[in-house]
């Protein structure tokens, strides 16, 4: 779904190919939320273009090393096609206040490194972003000042990539519709992954929530770049 709040939209045309991608967190003996958010988003970004040629990369990362791989794999495929990636989105874990925020991920064998940080985003390859491109970050806390800094991980993000991104405003949960939280079961193929005013929004951080009804999808940060 494109978020209400991000009012720039692409105008993709019917005769030209695109990329759209997510990169989901996944765990050993993962009840597959992450997936089927991932899934969920690529497919209803498949809708939300219906004339144009676009070409599905979804992949899974439980590592950060696991993240920088297929990163560079997008890369590749969309230099080696010459084809702009319409969007993208990551359905990860986030923590904006340790110690070192970033994007959080599973440790991977000997690696004690389990955080996408600022040096990490700034190494990121940019990608061949279409005009009015747009990157989703879906992990908690990603369109919120990130502890020591006035800047989120989606500022960071728009400024390293120069693109479009949004991040959320608060705690981020799976739920069964866009719009509203609906609670979700092992059996729930269609969810999402987004921040909703509840009670742990109102009670562990300071956000403007007093015009959304309880449940109601809080609106992302979006940040804007100029091309």
């Amino acid at each position: 779904m494109w978020p209400d709040e991000c009012t720039l939209k692409p105008s993709a045309s019917s005769g030209k190919s695109y990329l759209v991608f997510a990169i989901y967190y996944r765990k050993p003996k993962d009840d597959m939320a992450f997936q089927r958010a991932a899934r969920t988003w690529c497919d209803e970004m498949l809708a939300e273009f219906p004339s144009a040629k676009i070409r599905i990369r979804l992949a899974r990362a439980h590592s950060v090393k696991d993240f920088l791989i297929e990163w560079a794999k997008i890369h590749a495929i969309a230099g080696a096609g010459k084809t702009e990636i319409l969007a993208g989105n990551l359905l990860t874990h986030a923590d904006k206040f340790g110690s070192t925020p970033g994007l959080e991920f599973g440790r991977d064998g000997g690696d004690p490194d389990s955080t996408l940080d600022d040096v990490d985003i700034a190494k990121l390859p940019r990608l061949p972003w279409a005009k009015l491109g747009l990157l989703v970050l879906s992990g908690c806390g990603t369109g919120l000042p990130m502890r020591g800094s006035n800047e989120s991980m989606a500022r960071r993000f728009a400024q390293t990539q120069r693109v479009n991104t949004v991040g959320q405003r608060g705690f981020a949960s799976f739920s069964r519709w866009w719009s509203q939280h609906g609670e979700t079961s092992a059996s729930t193929e269609k969810m999402y992954l987004w921040a909703y005013r509840g009670k742990k929004n109102l009670q562990e951080l300071p956000l403007p929530h007093t015009t959304i009804p309880t449940g109601g999808r809080i609106p992302g940060e979006v940040v804007t770049v100029h091309v």
